[in-house]
């Protein structure tokens, strides 16, 4: 696996940046129109800052449609208990978020990465979570394939070449 913690941050503050600077001050920030064309924005800004120096820049229109089983989260050393926010789906297909819990670092404790998130994303954006969905973690074995909200200032972030197929 390869620390890809760099790009995954400078395209983070290129997509926060593009939003704020250019987006949120429309006249419509919640129109379809302003939505898609940000969103076509953010796939190539993954594409060319993330994926093209991993070789893998065909992935990029899997963002945002489920977690990338490639790019993989592990907590920072040194955490011993990390704040997580348990997502449920409900009937409609909507996310439920639970209220925050602590949950103890396992050593093979790591996520999915699915996407930045932020509670407001139509208004000024900070992307302070990511949201993942938990793949191992040992002594939480009820909470595997849960999506979560992890703060992302204790991620860091893995590139899983294996898991590009």
């Amino acid at each position: 696996m390869t620390d890809i913690s760099h790009l995954m941050l400078k395209f983070k503050d290129a997509i926060r940046h593009s939003w704020n600077t250019y987006f949120v001050d429309s006249d419509a920030p919640m129109s379809s129109e302003i939505q898609e064309a940000f969103r076509n924005i953010e796939i190539g800004l993954f594409r060319a800052i993330v994926l093209a120096p991993l070789g893998v820049s065909e992935k990029a229109e899997e963002y945002r449609k489920h977690p990338l089983s490639f790019i993989i989260i592990k907590p920072i050393e040194g955490v011993r208990e990390l704040p997580l926010q348990f997502g449920d789906y409900d009937a409609s297909g909507s996310i439920v978020w639970r209220m925050p819990a602590t949950v103890k670092v396992e050593p093979d404790m790591t996520f999915e990465f699915f996407d930045y998130f932020d509670w407001y994303s139509y208004g000024y954006i900070d992307l302070h979570y990511v949201r993942a969905r938990a793949r191992a973690m040992s002594g939480q074995q009820d909470f595997k394939g849960k999506i979560v909200l992890i703060e992302q200032d204790v991620c860091r972030f893995f590139f899983f070449p294996d898991s590009t197929n």
